[in-house]
């Protein structure tokens, strides 16, 4: 990546771009996802690039860049393209550091995101935005905040609702699975201390 930088040409084979981006930008500063959003702009990059540039580009844990292209995604004013909004929120979705703030800005924007996103792909979109935050749901109250807003958007989300229903299912089986695997831990350190072992003394990770 960064022989990229002082290079007129991509050295980094096609295969391996998208984790070379999303690695640079996660571990490198601004001059590293400037870099790559001057890239993304110029004229000559063809459209499958731009889609990896972007996925790249969300990989930053910098909550301001981070915010930037949510609210670039939204905005018909800003040069992130429509068809790599999807990729962009679901890539900061997907982290540690951006799960929260993606799912505020998607229920903060729901109806700004209609009025931008084309009528024949919204749903689709939405219901993809919905399976992502689903699956990074591991407590009952991020599941009922969830389940509130599809109820609360239920018309909007109508014409996905088996995909939707899905997602929130899936989220119910990582909490059962969360939930079951804390009482076999907390079991298990009963039994630890039923046998006389001091388990505050445990050196945890």
């Amino acid at each position: 990546f960064t022989t990229w930088i002082t290079s007129s040409s991509n050295p980094i084979p096609p295969e391996l771009r998208t984790t070379v981006y999303c690695t640079a930008i996660r571990e490198g500063t601004q001059r590293e996802w400037d870099f790559l959003w001057t890239r993304y702009r110029d004229p000559v990059t063809v459209s499958a690039e731009r889609t990896a540039i972007a996925e790249g580009l969300a990989c930053t844990e910098d909550p301001e860049l981070m915010d930037r292209l949510l609210r670039w995604s939204v905005d018909s004013s800003s040069e992130l393209r429509l068809e790599d909004t999807t990729v962009v929120f679901e890539a900061i979705a997907d982290q540690v550091g951006g799960t929260a703030m993606a799912k505020q800005f998607l229920f903060d924007n729901i109806d700004k995101m209609a009025d931008y996103v084309n009528p024949e792909t919204f749903e689709s979109r939405l219901a993809s935005h919905v399976k992502v935050l689903a699956r990074k749901i591991t407590a009952r109250d991020e599941l009922d905040q969830l389940e509130r807003f599809v109820a609360r958007k239920g018309s909007v989300l109508a014409g996905n609702s088996i995909a939707i229903g899905q997602a929130l299912e899936l989220a119910r089986i990582n909490i059962q699975w969360v939930e079951n695997q804390l009482a076999g831990f907390v079991a298990y350190l009963r039994l630890l201390e039923r046998s006389g072992f001091d388990a505050s003394r445990m050196e945890w990770f």
